[in-house]
């Protein structure tokens, strides 16, 4: 959450998503607080390296697990 975009306005965006991937058997994923606030960079977008590599970690074994089960 920032100072543009409000606590609710992130919730109710993933919970639409989430029902709709529900609705129309899409996988996703929701990393929202995978990510410590530690790994970003001075930006609230961009994680730090050690950030990146933690997403990637979680998203190769998603993949994994979703195309090698």
């Amino acid at each position: 959450y920032n100072s543009t975009f409000p606590v609710w306005a992130y919730d109710q965006f993933r919970a639409i998503v989430s029902g709709m991937a529900q609705e129309n058997g899409w996988t996703y994923l929701d990393y929202w607080d995978l990510i410590p606030e530690y790994q970003f960079s001075t930006s609230i977008f961009h994680l730090n390296p050690e950030g990146e590599h933690a997403l990637a970690a979680h998203l190769a074994e998603a993949l994994l697990a979703a195309s090698c089960p």
